[in-house]
Parts: structure tokens; sequence; C-alpha cells
């Protein structure tokens, strides 16, 4: 706006008899129009359509600039269309529209000129020949650096495009490889690896309770009773299938968000109940044991006379605070285990309860 006001001092010694005109138009027409073309830039948020406001800006301003030239007697007129190729070069430098409204705001600025060029006395004479090639030579300059700046843009858009895409694909497939990490592909229970890192967890849960006591921890793990008989003879599918039943009835037997029901061996499996006392393992036992004998599901090549697939368990509570108490806990439980199948199988045995507080 300064700029262009500026020219002013150029109208004062190039068209002397147009700087009251020039005067109005520069001060009193330009700037609000000016103004308000800011005051519309700023409210509107689609790209083009700024774009395509400050060309229709860019464009306003050469004819006025040409409403102070063209009609000029002064001798010095014409070559002050050379003032042409400056604002062409400000306008796209300082707004960098993208390439194809730049290329319009050249094109109509060129039709401009040769409309000067045509009522201009002689047309213009020998100085329309050099006006005309610094134009062109400007333009070109403009519109090229209008073009690579866009392009340079929208590579600059599409390469962070697909670096968030690479970002979020790469988030995904962490997540997937971390759940298949952690989960059995056979139930889709967790594997060992994840109880592992849930019994850490949880004692650092419950090394941090200061202001508390523990909470109580029931640890029970089963197996599934001569379950190689049952392999060996119903085949390996059917033992799959055995085991995939068996982990459902688990899912519906804990039913508590923060217990954890994991396979921890071939047909080995541990239930964690958290903030159960002794009383709450014994039913969540109780529960499996039950649920399991209702299945059904048949197996008659056991040598203790049972013809359904049953399971055996061994449990233990206490409050672990440490590895060793927590370690103690889960050999408590396997003790009971090794009893339940020494007496029978079938059933669960209730192991010790171990404390720490």
């Amino acid at each position: 706006m300064l700029t262009f006001v500026g020219m002013l001092t150029a109208d004062w010694f190039m068209i002397p008899d147009r700087f009251q005109i020039a005067l109005v138009i520069r001060t009193l027409v330009f700037i609000p129009i000016f103004l308000l073309t800011l005051r519309l830039f700023v409210r509107l948020s689609a790209t083009s359509s700024r774009d395509w406001l400050l060309t229709g800006s860019g464009v306003l301003m050469v004819l006025l600039n040409l409403l102070v030239i063209v009609p000029s007697t002064s001798p010095l007129a014409f070559s002050y269309l050379v003032t042409l190729s400056v604002m062409v070069v400000c306008w796209d430098s300082i707004f960098r529209p993208c390439f194809l409204p730049a290329l319009v705001h050249c094109i109509l600025v060129m039709v401009g000129f040769c409309f000067a060029t045509y009522v201009a006395p002689d047309h213009g004479g020998v100085l329309a020949i050099p006006i005309v090639v610094l134009l062109i030579s400007s333009m070109v300059f403009s519109v090229y650096g209008n073009y690579t700046l866009e392009r340079s843009e929208r590579t600059a858009y599409l390469q962070r495009l697909n670096q968030n895409l690479l970002r979020t694909e790469l988030g995904s497939v962490n997540d997937r490889l971390s759940r298949q990490a952690h989960l059995d592909p056979l139930t889709e229970l967790p594997n060992r690896r994840h109880f592992d890192e849930t019994l850490r967890t949880l004692l650092h849960a419950q090394g941090g309770r200061t202001q508390a006591l523990p909470k109580e921890v029931s640890v029970i793990l089963l197996d599934v009773d001569f379950f190689k008989l049952y392999n060996d003879n119903y085949g390996h599918p059917a033992g799959d299938r055995c085991l995939q039943a068996l982990a459902q009835a688990l899912s519906q037997c804990v039913r508590q968000p923060e217990d954890l029901i994991a396979r921890i061996g071939g047909e080995e499996f541990a239930v964690v109940l958290v903030n159960a006392p002794n009383q709450r393992g014994i039913e969540v036992g109780e529960r499996i044991l039950s649920t399991l004998k209702a299945l059904g599901l048949p197996h008659a090549f056991r040598p203790d006379g049972i013809n359904f697939v049953s399971i055996s368990a061994g449990m233990a509570t206490g409050t672990p605070v440490e590895q060793d108490s927590m370690m103690n806990l889960i050999y408590e439980a396997d003790q009971a285990l090794y009893r339940a199948k020494s007496a029978g199988r079938n059933r669960m045995e209730n192991g010790s309860v171990v404390s720490d507080a």
C-alpha cells in the first residue's frame, strides 16, 4: 500500500498533468479498497478464495494505475508504463498466490498494457518493444516463482501426509504385533509373557499402596486331566478345540475386568484374581469345574473311569508386595494343583494363605 501511494513522487515528475487525479486515486480510492481486501482476506478460510481475491485486487491496482497514466499528455507517460512490471513482481512476490491465479493476473495485466499501447499516440513508438520485453520477462519470472513455490508446498504437504500415514500404519502394526506377542493364537487368551508382565505390574501397584493395605490376590493354576491321551486318541485338531472350549468357559467364569486368565503352557492355564480373598477364589474355582462338567466334552480314554474332560486346579491366596512373595504364592498354588492330581483329579485344592502384610 505504501509503495503504491509512494508512486505519487514519480507521478509528480513523469505525469505532472495528472498529479491531482493521481493523488485522489492513490489515496482516497486505492487505500480503502486495499484495506477492505485485507479484511476479506483475513475472514476467508479457503486458500483458493484468498488467491482469487488477491488476483482481483492486483488487477484493480493495475487498472487504477492505468487510469492515472493513460489519459496523460506528458511525453514521459508511456515510459511510465514500465511500472506495471514492478507492480506484477511486487504483488506476486509479497502475496505469493498459487500458479493459476498468478497466471491470470499476469494475463490481465498484459491485456491492460496492450490497451494502453493501443490508445497511446504512435502506439508507444520505440519504447513499446523494450517495455513489453521487460513486462513479459517480469511476468515469466513471477509466474515461475509462483509455480515452484506452489509445487514445493504441495510436495511438502504430500510428504507430511505420507509421514502421518506411515506413522499411523506403523502404530497399527506395532499394536498388532504387541497384541500378537501377548496373546496365545489358539485360545486368544493372554500368553505366558503377558502373565509374567501382569504379575510385575501387580507387584508394582501393591508396593505403591502406602496408605492402604495391599490387596489380596488369589492365583488358580489349572491343568486339563489326561490331555495327552485325549490328543493321542481324538487327534490334535480335537485337542485344539478342547482347549478353545476351556478358554471360553474360563472367560465366562471370570467376570471382573481387573482379573486375568492366561494360557501358560500346553494344557496349563492360570487365573489371577485381584482384590479377591480366599473365599472368592474358591467360588471361582468351583464355578470353573461345574461349567466344564456342564460342557460334557467326551473323553472315553481316561483310565479313571470318568468319561468327560475335566481339570485339576490348585489355588493360593496372599498379599504379595515383592517378587519373592509372589513366587511363593505361585508355588503354593502349584503345590495345591499337584495335590489335586494326586487325589484323583477333577477337583480343586486350596493351598496355604500366604501373607506379607
